[in-house]
């Protein structure tokens, strides 16, 4: 085996250095003793060592031909799409690339995958890169011959016996002629396909090509089946399997299988032929052959049928469900063969039943070429339908046939038309039409153009290389859509040469073009644009009811293309609003963040032993659901350590609802709490959701509750109870669902022993309580508080001394802050504001400066006056104005709050004191 796989590296080598070829074909490499598994390794072995991009590129192809030969197709498709997919590597590489995955696409019977594949490479090559020319030309001409498209499968297999006489590539000469064989006995010229098998095996044997020559006899031997010579078929079908074990190539043990079950068939040896059929049907379930596991069931229908066995029809049906089953543009390939078997196992047994199936197969024979299989079973048919009473047939076979016809193609467009219109994307709609155009006329390439604005434009396209205007024959190109477009005429000439119509349109000669169709868009007589096909290889002659469909699916098409623009354009104003939606959302959930960021407890300040403690009792609250009440004197912060529960908990994403019981007069709480429907009262001129519905998901925080009427406490608790509101003029029962946090500037229990708090409503709202310590039992915080609330007021860290600094916190301590943390922001605001930047005590406040009893710190001796205390009050009063109007850039609503006053009393006191915003600009 080492010598053998030396022998490979060196012809491999050989090939990229001295011919230095962009295509390496299998048969040149392969030794006689040699097989896949010894070529992939050898081939292997060379890539690693090759460092040249396209030459390794070109190894890859081989590896990726040899894993298909292999039925490795998985492995073969990843090595093919490398090249495929790789930029910057010659076009005949890549050309070849999509030949192998076509290849592959057609061993799996993908035939549309396959057709467009091979066209992808045709587009990337000419007539003088043969080398790849020759493999692309087999392949879609045998995709062809699949699809039952005899006379262009024909066409191609000529071009490529042509291509490759004329490079003396025997190898593919070998294929083009057996190919060749087999589409002329289907097109019914059996004289021609035995001459043509006949070459294709004296090349084959003087080559010692073994694929192909295996290939060959398998041709001989199918055709032999069809000639009715047994004992031919079984000679030629032993020779085949026995290359195809050699090399190991699995893949076409079925075929074998097959002849040789046909031809024991024929001779009356039904077990024999049994154990042939069965084999057959094991190798195609395990590869996965679609086409040859309802033939394999075929033939042990027919076997059975023959030995008596009422098995017989379960395995004709079987094979008629699976070709009905399989993508085809018409009836499958071979399903006529199986009717005609079963209707004629039926007859003895169920006439009517037997007479339907016959009908069929009979309509399906009268549409295929006169080979000799189809005139063997025309023959037979015959007889048969003689027997059946002619009241079963109710119309003449000419008319059945006709409306068979016209069924399929209205079958064809409805089924077009529906995949078409899934799709709403405007460009994925022409792909589609586009590509079922290509694939139904049998051209190699084409776009869609729109008339707009006096100017082409080219939407969509398939095939074409770079820019279509910088294609040799587009002055040619651009004179055929021009003429369809001006006169709403289609032009089909397959054969452009011989075409009347083309010549009386083109002015130039064609360099390339062998074939063109043209057909005009249009709705309701308005011309808007064209599709155009053609073919730079072979004539692409169609039968007229296939250009007839063609005409009424572009029809179809334009009403389509219509809706799909003006989906478009709905889609394009979708996407803009949906682009505004998501800038919207984006800045929602940048403010959610910053809300979760401002509102994190772990930012609320205070190091002290009570506030540790508080820390680790809200760890566990924001964990829960339950209702909290929250106790402490004013401006201790309780709001914000609500927001803190909130926005740490799991409600974060919901609202925040905050309501002060104590702001709201008490006609107005009702419809503030509950919402209220539109006509409830004088002036409710729109219905109003409460803040228990705003809150829905969320946290309702609702201060100064001892404030709330025992009235409204009542309906409180129903609601909290019963979870439940009902707006005010409303009939139905909404639920709700809110975290409920309370707060009070008074103890809960002395609210309760005051008469002032429900004790119910108490026990509802006080599952989990938490008491904020005034500022005076945390003194050790104030010095962070201070650098917080100056750095927020300035923006940046004072200018002191450590002894300034010292002397100002010291008078700070020794205060005690009856308005709390808020006296405390609102003093640092107001000495940051007149200040010098620095820690000064002289702009605190007079009652700072005096100290607790016993301490008092004069900066004055003289006395003062009952008018001077007058005069210091309301400079305080000013400066405190001016410091939170700064803060809240002069928002005057913003400044009312940070000084907790009505925004009315703080208008009258700017204009009082004569307070001007631009006083604290800078």
């Amino acid at each position: 085996m080492a010598d053998t796989k030396s022998e490979i590296r060196r012809r491999i080598r050989a090939i990229l250095d001295d011919e230095e070829s962009l295509v390496i074909e299998l048969p040149k490499v392969m030794t006689e003793a040699g097989n896949f598994d010894t070529a992939f390794q050898a081939a292997e072995a060379e890539r690693k060592k090759e460092k040249n991009t396209v030459k390794k590129a070109v190894i890859t192809n081989l590896i990726s031909r040899i894993h298909w030969d292999s039925n490795r197709f998985e492995e073969a498709e990843k090595e093919a799409r490398k090249s495929a997919e790789k930029k910057k590597l010659p076009n005949p590489v890549k050309a070849y690339a999509y030949c192998m995955i076509g290849a592959i696409n057609l061993r799996r019977e993908e035939y549309a995958q396959t057709e467009a594949n091979c066209k992808k490479a045709l587009a990337l090559i000419d007539e003088k890169e043969d080398a790849v020319l020759v493999h692309v030309l087999n392949l879609i001409g045998v995709v062809h011959y699949l699809k039952g498209k005899y006379s262009l499968a024909l066409e191609y297999h000529k071009l490529h016996k042509e291509v490759s006489e004329r490079t003396g590539n025997k190898t593919q000469l070998i294929r083009a002629v057996g190919n060749l064989a087999i589409t002329l006995f289907r097109l019914g010229r059996s004289e021609e396909a035995i001459e043509y098998l006949m070459q294709a095996r004296e090349i084959g044997i003087e080559l010692g090509d073994k694929i192909s020559l295996g290939y060959t006899m398998n041709n001989l031997a199918s055709y032999h089946t069809g000639t009715g010579e047994p004992k031919k078929v079984i000679a030629e079908a032993k020779e085949a399997l026995r290359i195809f074990k050699e090399i190991g190539h699995k893949w076409m043990f079925t075929d074998c299988h097959l002849n040789f079950a046909k031809a024991y068939l024929e001779q009356g040896e039904n077990d024999t032929a049994a154990k042939h059929a069965a084999k057959a049907l094991s190798y195609a379930e395990e590869m996965d052959q679609k086409t040859n596991v309802p033939r394999a069931h075929e033939l042990l229908g027919k076997i059975l049928s023959a030995q008596n066995n009422p098995v017989a029809g379960t395995h004709f049906r079987k094979s008629i469900e699976l070709f009905e089953s399989m993508p085809s543009d018409g009836d499958p390939e071979g399903v006529e063969f199986v009717m005609l078997a079963y209707g004629k196992y039926l007859l003895g047994q169920d006439e009517p039943g037997g007479k339907e199936y016959l009908e069929k197969a009979a309509r399906i024979l009268k549409k295929r070429p006169p080979t000799i299989q189809v005139k063997h079973a025309r023959k037979e048919l015959s007889g048969l339908l003689e027997s059946i009473p002619k009241k079963l047939f109710p119309a003449r076979e000419e008319e059945v046939v006709w409306i068979e016809q016209d069924r399929d193609n209205l079958r064809k467009i409805l089924e077009i038309t529906k995949a078409i219109n899934s799709e709403k994307e405007t460009e994925k709609v022409l792909e589609l039409i586009l590509d079922t155009a290509i694939e139904t006329s049998g051209a190699e390439r084409g776009f869609i153009a729109f008339f707009e604005n006096s100017h082409w434009k080219y939407e969509t396209q398939r095939n074409f290389v770079g820019d279509i205007e910088s294609e040799p024959d587009y002055p040619t190109i651009r004179e055929i859509v021009t003429d369809v477009m001006s006169n709403g005429t289609v032009l089909t000439a397959g054969n452009i040469a011989e075409s009347e119509s083309a010549g009386r349109i083109i002015t130039t000669p064609p360099r390339t073009l062998k074939g063109v169709f043209t057909f005009p868009l249009a709705i309701k007589e308005k011309l808007f644009g064209a599709v155009y096909l053609d073919s730079r290889f072979v004539v692409t002659d169609i039968p007229p009811e296939t250009i007839d469909f063609l005409v009424t699916l572009m029809e179809q098409v334009a009403l389509i293309i219509d809706k799909a623009q003006l989906y478009e354009e709905v889609r394009t104003l979708s996407e803009k609003l949906g682009e505004k939606l998501e800038e919207t959302r984006s800045e929602l959930e940048k403010k959610q963040h910053e809300l979760e960021q401002r509102y994190s407890y772990k930012n609320i300040i205070g190091k002290g032993a009570k506030m540790q403690k508080l820390f680790l009792l809200l760890d566990k609250v924001v964990e829960t659901e339950l209702p909290v009440y929250i106790s402490g004197d004013s401006g201790t912060g309780k709001e914000l350590i609500a927001k803190a529960i909130h926005y740490n908990g799991t409600r974060k994403k919901k609202h925040f609802v905050a309501l002060n019981c104590a702001a709201i007069p008490e006609s107005l709480l009702e419809s503030e709490l509950f919402g209220h429907e539109k006509g409830a009262f004088t002036g409710a001129d729109a219905t109003k959701k409460g803040l228990f519905e705003i809150a829905g998901g969320g946290t309702f925080f609702m201060d100064e509750i001892g404030n709330m009427s025992a009235t409204m406490q009542q309906k409180l608790l129903r609601v909290l109870q019963e979870k439940t509101i009902r707006r005010i003029g409303g009939k139905k029962s909404i639920a709700v669902n809110a975290r409920i946090i309370s707060a009070s500037n008074i103890d809960p229990r002395q609210l309760v022993d005051d008469g002032s708090l429900r004790e119910d409503l108490f026990y509802r709202l006080n599952v989990l309580t938490i008491n904020l310590p005034p500022l005076r039992e945390r003194v050790e915080d104030i010095p962070l508080l201070v650098e917080h609330f100056w750095e927020k007021a300035t923006g940046v860290s004072p200018e002191s001394s450590q002894e300034e600094k010292g002397k100002f916190l010291n008078l700070l301590m020794n205060y005690d802050w009856p308005g709390n943390i808020r006296e405390l922001e609102n003093e640092i605001y107001r000495v940051a504001s007149i200040g010098e930047k620095v820690f000064d005590t002289e702009y605190l406040s007079k009652h700072i400066l005096k100290g607790p009893p016993g301490e008092q710190v004069s900066i004055s001796t003289e006395r003062v006056s009952l008018k001077d205390l007058e005069e210091l009050f309301n400079e305080k009063q000013k400066s405190l104005i001016l410091a939170a109007l700064k803060q809240a850039k002069g928002n005057k609503a913003k400044a009312a709050k940070i000084l907790d006053i009505p925004r009315t009393s703080l208008i009258n006191k700017i204009k009082k004191h004569q307070v001007f915003y631009a006083e604290v600009s800078p």
